[in-house]
């Protein structure tokens, strides 16, 4: 395809999900194959950190990157990975994330159990020194803060409700506001920022699409925003099928209003600006798809974040979008087009 008019930026927003992440994955190593390479990327809880290890490494090395992380989440030995296709097998790799965890990101700590055998109460199933670790190794800390890809990412202030965006252009950001903006809460404990206690940034917005156009920009943007989660779905006939649509309405319906807020926001901005939001259709996922690591399902979500990039590039470069297109991708136009 043809790159965007140079005097125009792409920007990523990428929402949370956490195992659906690698849908993000697969959607910017097709962006990056076809060198669009955005200014500005803004993520929240899986998406801070895939967002991180974009703007944190070499345009030579985030895809390497990207996928040492997901072949790290990824689970070989799943059921799914034999019998994907039966949503019981599923069911029961999410179910198995939660007694064992992910190698390498998260596990139940033994000190928490003990706590619990003895009566003693512990705020969370697991302990995440082993993400920290992974994302010390995946992202360079001092590339990220000189800028040449502004990466913004938010959390939530569990004391006080309110949500606390990092943006690179402002300050620091460090590995403690990647762990804070993907803790989770029951799952992880919250992370310690300063005098504040912070989790999960996909609480106050799952879909920081706010946070990345807080000011209005120097020039036109087209902006890129993939959600995890989508709107539209069917009416529930089993209890599985229940807490998979009550996730997707939660999370789909904080993204509607966030749309909404921006469009009043940028109502009197000079530039115009364009968003294209996606939304991963998530056919045959389960309840606990946030939880389900298995590599079968990776796959998949991999190849669904390629597939709807190919139909973003086409927009990208003006071709218009695929009839087909209305259930899960919407067009805003806001700014002086607006």
């Amino acid at each position: 395809m043809t790159p965007p008019d140079a005097s125009s930026e792409v920007w990523l927003c990428l929402s949370g999900g956490n195992a659906l992440g690698a849908y993000h994955a697969g959607a910017y190593s097709a962006l990056h194959a076809a060198g669009i390479l955005p200014k500005r990327v803004a993520g929240t809880s899986v998406g801070a950190i895939v967002a991180a290890v974009i703007a944190g490494n070499r345009p030579e090395d985030r895809l390497a990157r990207l996928d040492e992380f997901w072949q790290l989440a990824a689970s070989d030995v799943a059921i799914a990975n034999f019998a994907h296709f039966w949503d019981g097998s599923k069911i029961a790799s999410s179910l198995g994330t939660l007694l064992h965890g992910r190698p390498g990101l998260f596990q139940p700590s033994l000190g928490l159990w003990w706590r619990r055998l003895s009566g003693l109460s512990s705020p969370s199933l697991f302990e995440r020194s082993g993400m920290r670790a992974t994302l010390c190794r995946l992202v360079d800390f001092d590339y990220l803060n000189r800028g040449e890809v502004r990466l913004v990412v938010n959390a939530t202030d569990v004391e006080t409700g309110e949500e606390q965006v990092y943006n690179t252009s402002q300050m620091e950001v460090t590995i403690d506001h990647l762990m804070a903006s993907s803790a989770f809460p029951v799952l992880f404990p919250s992370e310690p920022l300063g005098d504040q206690h912070m989790v999960d940034g996909g609480l106050a917005a799952n879909l920081p699409i706010l946070p990345l156009f807080r000011d209005p920009p120097a020039c036109p943007v087209k902006c890129l925003a993939f959600d995890l989660v989508q709107a539209n779905g069917r009416v529930p006939n089993t209890l599985d099928n229940a807490v998979h649509r009550m996730q997707d309405l939660l999370l789909s319906n904080q993204s509607k209003r966030s749309m909404e807020l921006l469009k009043h926001r940028a109502s009197g901005w000079p530039v115009p600006i364009t968003v294209l939001h996606v939304s991963y259709k998530g056919e045959r996922e389960v309840g606990g798809k946030m939880l389900e690591f298995s590599a079968a399902s990776m796959k998949l979500r991999t190849d669904a974040g390629k597939s709807d990039a190919e139909i973003a590039m086409r927009w990208l470069d003006e071709a218009g979008l695929p009839g087909s297109h209305a259930d899960h991708i919407k067009e805003y136009e806001f700014g002086v087009t607006g």
